[in-house]
């Protein structure tokens, strides 16, 4: 039986990527089966394929800690987060402690003051506090105890940068999600013309309708785009040299390895971990809606998808409303209802994708029938997607460097 696993990034203060929230789902009959079931998924995947080396952040059941399977994992790529308000009895308290013994890390999930788990901080590292469920004076309360144990403060579903900035005073080290990363306001703003033309050139590399010509014309139009290209087909890796035009450097490169690699250099730009997360996550959403047109029977919409996946955080990176983008973009109309309303087929595509991302498992499976997707293939084609957007990253940084 298939175990569903998304994973949420986690940053510092200083918005630099350091682990990854895995959230997972079995539907099996016995909690026992469960826990087992995602210990076989991790170790068939690897723990660091799917957290690209950084430590992975598991929600612990009791049924996981009480399993002697858990000890399969790399102990030193994974934090087991048990439930703050699970109540420790002996059986409990004997494996928590055998664990902390043998080097696990170990931290305390959905923390508050007064929860029942509370008599093993002392053998835990972080706390995770989810700041949405809880009113500001019991998050304060929460923060205070961790940072007089000593321990990390990880809050979960911080609003925006300015409310992040105040746990930061109160003594929170860390953050799950993109939205602790944006403005408190977000003002209406246009597009720099650089950046139109690019996700303009992004638009007409997908377009088969336009003609390496239009293209080429593009790229002259932008001397450091032209530059770069050049720079790039005449790399080591493309094993290539003595290249004319920039038209005789489209061809050597291909529609596909450009769309890439522009797709690469325009999403992740500068400002840390937070952009280069983004930039990936848009490069899963777009590969992995891209895999599900062939999956739903519709392979002819691949790129279509794509575009909708790989946009739909724009609006996130460039801090501007996705109603604007649009208006600036020209986009074909059910990409355009998708991306602005999750309409139609497409947006329930991107629905589904979205849903499974975060982890809502209930949401998933709905949007998922509406989409005509098998939400077993969809954790297949998410991790399949993870990886081949890690390699995308990594040959994009390669040659832009």
């Amino acid at each position: 039986m298939d175990v569903f696993l998304a994973r949420r990034p986690i940053f510092d203060a200083q918005e630099r990527l350091v682990a990854f929230e895995l959230a997972h789902h079995h539907a099996a009959p016995e909690a026992a089966e469960d826990a087992r079931a995602l210990v076989q998924q991790l170790l068939q995947i690897g723990v660091g394929e799917v957290t690209d080396g950084r430590p992975a952040w598991i929600h612990a059941s009791r049924a996981l800690l009480l399993d002697d399977a858990i000890r399969l994992l790399p102990k030193e790529q994974v934090v087991l987060a048990l439930p703050a308000d699970l109540a420790v009895d002996d059986a409990l308290g004997r494996s928590f402690a055998g664990l902390y013994r043998a080097g696990w890390q170990l931290a305390l999930d959905d923390f508050h003051v007064g929860a029942p788990a509370s008599v093993l901080l002392a053998g835990c590292r972080a706390v995770h506090i989810d700041v949405a469920a809880r009113d500001a004076t019991a998050v304060h309360a929460a923060i205070a105890v961790g940072r007089a144990r000593g321990v990390s403060v990880v809050t979960r579903n911080v609003g925006d940068r300015g409310q992040r900035e105040r746990f930061v005073k109160l003594g929170a080290s860390f953050f799950t999600g993109y939205r602790a990363a944006q403005p408190e306001t977000i003002v209406r703003r246009v597009l720099a013309p650089d950046q139109l033309e690019v996700l303009q050139l992004l638009q007409a590399l997908r377009d088969p309708d336009r003609s390496d010509a239009d293209i080429e014309r593009a790229f002259q139009r932008d001397v450091a785009l032209g530059y770069k290209l050049l720079k790039i087909v005449n790399s080591a890796s493309l094993g290539t040299s003595g290249v004319w035009s920039i038209g005789h450097a489209l061809r050597l490169m291909g529609r596909d390895a450009l769309y890439r690699w522009i797709a690469f250099l325009w999403m992740s730009g500068d400002g840390g971990g937070v952009r280069e997360e983004l930039a990936r996550s848009s490069l899963v959403r777009g590969h992995l809606c891209e895999l599900l047109a062939g999956e739903a029977g519709v392979p002819r919409a691949a790129p279509s998808l794509f575009l909708v996946g790989f946009f739909s955080l724009l609006d996130v990176i460039t801090g501007t409303p996705m109603p604007a983008l649009l208006d600036r973009l020209e986009l074909a109309p059910d990409v355009h209802a998708a991306l602005r309303d999750r309409a139609e087929w497409f947006g329930a595509v991107l629905e589904t994708v979205e849903a499974y991302e975060c982890g809502d498992w209930p949401r998933a499976m709905t949007t998922a029938v509406q989409a005509d997707i098998d939400l077993g293939t969809l954790g297949r084609r998410y991790v399949e997607s993870l990886a081949w957007a890690r390699a995308q990253l990594s040959t994009g940084a390669a040659r832009a460097a």
